[in-house]
C-alpha cells in the first residue's frame, strides 16, 4: 500500500489501532491481525478514518484484517547510515553523530515507535482494497532528518570527527580516573616513567592524537603522543593535590 496516502498521527499507531478495533468490534464487525498484505498490482481505495467505518456498515463487509507495520528506530538509523559510508568511515561513530545532532527527534520516534511505524485496516471489496491507515509522523519526521543527514557528506564527516573528539575526552576521562586508583602508577617517580609505564600497561586504550600532535613531557626525552603526555600530566597533578 502507498503509505503517502494515509494520515499522520502524533503518537504511537497501536493508540489508534486501539480505538478503532473497539469501534468496529462494537459495531460486530471482527478485526483479523495478519502477518502480511500482499497488495501488489491491485487497485485500493484509500479513506480517512472517520469515513471507514460508515463504509464498512453500508457494504455489509463481514470481517477487517488489520496489518501494523514493524519497526526498530535504532536498527533504521543504523541501516540508513552504513549504507552511506565509505570504507574508512566508522558507522558507529556516523550514528553517534546523527543521534546528538537529532538528540529529542530520536527521542520522540523511539517513543512513538516503540514497535511499529504504521498501522492499516484492510477489507476486500468488488475485486480490490478498501483501506484506512495511519504513519507516526514521529517516524517521518526521523526517516526525513536521517535523509538530509546522509545527504550531507562533508557535514557527516565533521559531525564524526566531533563525535570522535568527544568519544576519546571520555576514553581520557575514564583512564584518568582509572590511573587515579592504580597503586602502581602513584607510585612511580618522575611523569616520564609514568608515560612509559601508561603506555606499557594500558596501550591502545589510550586513543592517539587526531593531529598526530607529539609532546615532551620534559626538556630531555623523545616526544610522545600529546594525549598520553596529557593524560599522564593531569593524573599527576591530581595526585599531588591530594598529598
Amino acid at each position: 500500500m502507498d503509505l503517502d496516502g494515509y494520515e499522520r498521527f502524533n503518537g504511537d499507531v497501536n493508540a489508534w489501532v486501539d480505538e478503532e478495533t473497539q469501534a468496529l468490534k462494537a459495531a460486530g464487525i471482527p478485526v483479523v491481525e495478519c502477518a502480511d498484505l500482499v497488495q501488489e498490482h491491485a487497485s485500493a481505495i484509500i479513506l480517512p478514518t472517520e469515513g471507514y467505518l460508515p463504509f464498512l456498515k453500508a457494504t455489509g463487509q463481514p470481517v477487517v484484517f488489520l496489518y501494523r507495520g514493524e519497526c526498530d528506530v535504532a536498527a533504521r538509523i543504523q541501516s540508513m547510515i552504513e549504507d552511506v559510508c565509505e570504507e574508512d568511515e566508522d558507522p558507529e561513530l556516523m550514528v553517534r553523530a546523527f543521534e546528538n545532532q537529532q538528540a529529542l527527534l530520536v527521542k520522540r520516534a523511539k517513543a512513538a515507535c516503540p514497535n511499529h511505524f504504521y498501522a492499516e485496516l484492510t477489507v476486500l471489496h468488488q475485486g480490490g482494497f478498501v483501506a484506512t491507515g495511519v504513519v507516526a509522523q514521529a517516524y517521518e519526521d526521523l526517516l526525513a532528518a536521517l535523509q538530509g543527514f546522509c545527504e550531507s557528506a562533508e557535514d557527516r564527516r565533521a559531525e564524526a570527527k566531533v563525535a570522535q573528539l568527544l568519544r576519546d575526552e571520555e576514553t581520557l576521562e575514564a583512564l584518568g580516573d582509572e590511573l587515579m586508583k592504580d597503586p602502581a602508577f602513584a607510585s612511580i617517580r618522575g611523569k616520564r616513567k609514568r608515560c612509559v609505564y601508561v603506555a606499557d600497561t594500558y596501550g591502545l586504550r589510550v586513543p592517539r592524537h587526531p593531529r598526530g600532535d607529539l609532546r615532551r613531557v620534559d626538556q630531555t626525552c623523545d616526544p610522545m603522543d600529546a594525549n598520553l603526555v596529557g593524560l599522564v600530566e593531569r593524573v599527576s597533578d591530581r595526585l599531588e593535590l591530594l598529598k
